[in-house]
Order: structure tokens, then C-alpha cells, then sequence
């Protein structure tokens, strides 16, 4: 049996930067730039593809949220390889 799924829209933001992640199409360790506008950024539809994301391609030792885009809600990554909203 699968895990449910939370099916929505998420975003990758740089708090620090208040900067979202756009994948920009390559193959590279940290397949990303930032931009300004959420418009901008890479959409993941659910909140386990973006915290996939998050933990294997993104800059593992920087602080990042993950932002519903439908609820606000904002998720951070903690230890053991889990992401939980704040």
C-alpha cells in the first residue's frame, strides 16, 4: 500500500534571500537558480516530490522552506530525512 500523497502546489524559498528555486533544465549537482517572484519558481505538485527535491538536489547544509501554495503553510527540513511544517 502507498503513502497518500499531498497534491497541491509547492515551492522551494530562500528565507534568507527571499528568493524561490527555478530548475533550470541541466543535470547538475544543484540544477537550480533563484528568482524573485513565486511565479517564477519550479511548481512540485506534491509536498514529497518537493521535499525530494529538497533533500537530494538543493544545498543540503543551507536553511530552506518548502511553501503550500495553496494554504501557506510552510515545512522545513529536520533530521532523519523528514520534512515538517512549522
Amino acid at each position: 500500500m502507498s503513502k497518500p500523497q499531498t497534491i497541491g502546489g509547492y515551492v522551494i524559498k530562500d528565507p534568507e534571500k527571499e528568493t524561490y528555486l527555478k530548475h533550470d533544465d541541466t543535470t547538475l549537482d544543484h540544477p537550480y537558480e533563484d528568482v524573485i517572484n513565486v511565479e517564477d519558481a519550479t511548481v512540485w505538485n506534491t509536498l514529497e516530490h518537493a521535499s525530494y527535491a529538497l533533500w537530494w538536489y538543493v544545498d543540503m547544509y543551507k536553511y530552506y522552506e518548502i511553501i503550500d501554495l495553496d494554504t501557506g503553510d510552510t515545512f522545513v527540513k529536520e533530521k532523519f530525512q523528514r520534512v515538517v511544517k512549522v
